[in-house]
């Protein structure tokens, strides 16, 4: 296998649990108030540039990744192990958006639109994500993955690391919207190089579609079934789920 393929860092990770000082730390509304107090010692000149920093900071938050505009590369580092709660199944279950009209889009427009009730559903999901500089990346490097390898558009997934580790080779066929607003075959070798609080079970993956608005907006419509084929050592087929 030529150098350029080869991949040693993949056996690292981001540790799950924070600093011990962060270990039983606060979540939700305190720890945004927190953030606030924080935000308030810039100057004024700089007040709109904080407030902006905050609001990608919430948006990441409930993404469970995003890219933040500050000068650095960031990636995250830890979670404060506090139970995730989806704020989109809360505005299903609750009746404020039907099922079917259920996208990152649709998601981002009614939190923009009811911003007195957006707060208060945000709280309600008390796990954060905390990221740190990585002032190693490359501007044309993906972010780092929970593998602790920046991610390449359109290979590597994200899954839940219990049945399938961060390598595990996972063969795709699908019909997906991918490259336009059309479903079409979707048949690609991707890679387990991340995790997410909501992906659980050896059956549901996500598909890093890379970063900037469009791939937003690829991966904001997806929740579509797939068949998946994990590629396993002969020596570890006895133990798969």
């Amino acid at each position: 296998m030529p150098n350029s393929q080869v991949m040693p860092g993949l056996c690292a990770s981001r540790p799950v649990g924070p600093p011990p000082a962060l270990a039983a730390g606060p979540g939700g509304a305190r720890l945004e108030r927190i953030a606030w107090e924080r935000l308030a010692g810039f100057g004024e000149d700089n007040h709109r540039d904080a407030f902006r920093c905050f609001r990608a900071f919430c948006m990441a938050r409930r993404q469970g990744r995003g890219p933040l505009r500050l000068g650095v590369a960031a990636t995250a580092a830890f979670e404060n192990r506090r139970p995730y709660t989806s704020i989109g199944s809360i505005l299903i279950e609750s009746g404020r958006i039907n099922p079917r009209e259920m996208s990152l889009t649709r998601l981002k427009a009614w939190l923009r639109d009811n911003r007195a009730e957006a707060r208060e559903v945000m709280h309600r999901n008390q796990s954060y994500v905390f990221f740190r500089n990585e002032p190693g990346l490359r501007p044309d490097e993906g972010p780092l993955g929970g593998a602790g390898v920046p991610l390449t558009r359109l290979r590597p997934i994200a899954a839940d690391r219990s049945p399938w580790p961060y390598g595990t080779p996972v063969f795709i066929d699908a019909e997906l919207p991918w490259r336009s607003d059309w479903p079409e075959p979707f048949r690609r070798l991707m890679i387990s190089e991340d995790r997410g609080l909501a992906i659980l079970g050896p059956a549901r993956a996500d598909i890093f579609f890379g970063s900037g608005d469009v791939a937003g907006e690829r991966a904001g419509h997806l929740g579509h079934a797939a068949d998946l084929v994990v590629l396993l050592p002969v020596e570890a087929t006895a133990a798969a789920p």
